[in-house]
């Protein structure tokens, strides 16, 4: 569980290197090679946003489909773990996507991991940005009969014209002395896998 939370309190930041250009004329084996399709566009709506958001980091012991990850957020958009720290105090981080990615790639590595949304509040929105909570539950897999970690992610998203994005995720965990708002989870009859 501390080691969820940790890999959930993101830290590391990835720096890209640029690749050497090559020095011969491209071969068979390293010319580029055209996709076959072209990328999907971004998130119509602010509910496929979410949908879209819980499934890719959701799935069974293995890597993350991280392009798919990426492709939601914001460039510079950022993520902050809060919670109580070992001593006491209550504290949050500031982070980045590649953060997310360096430090939650272990743990999925050796963890099966399904979060889903429970509950969203009412949205709020001016111009073309929009504020929420969104409640959340965890589970090892989906057979497991209780979740194994709950809690709130607080978002702002931003409609550009085209498409939704991620800008902001603030999260904390629930804890006996921090539950669940009651207010904002779905019927229970809404929230099946």
């Amino acid at each position: 569980m501390r080691r969820l939370i940790s890999a959930l309190a993101l830290s590391s930041v990835l720096i890209a290197l640029p690749a050497l250009a090559q020095e011969t004329a491209p071969t068979a084996a390293t010319a580029p090679v055209a996709p076959a399709s072209a990328p999907a566009p971004g998130p119509a709506t602010l509910d496929a946003l979410m949908t879209e958001f819980y499934a890719v980091i959701s799935g069974e012991v293995g890597p993350r489909d991280w392009d798919r990850f990426n492709a939601l957020f914001y460039p510079n958009a950022t993520l902050m773990p809060t919670g109580r720290r070992r001593d006491g105090s209550v504290g949050a981080r500031i982070l980045n996507t590649a953060g997310y990615i360096a430090e939650n790639s272990p743990f999925f590595a050796e963890n099966g991991f399904f979060e889903r949304e429970i509950g969203r509040s009412p949205v709020r929105s001016y111009g073309a940005v929009v504020q929420f909570q969104s409640v959340y539950e965890a589970r090892h897999a989906l057979s497991d009969d209780q979740p194994f970690l709950s809690g709130v992610n607080s978002i702002t998203a931003f409609n550009d014209g085209k498409r939704w994005w991620l800008m902001t995720i603030a999260w904390t965990h629930a804890s006996p002395d921090n539950p669940l708002p009651a207010e904002i989870l779905y019927p229970a009859t809404a929230v099946a896998p």
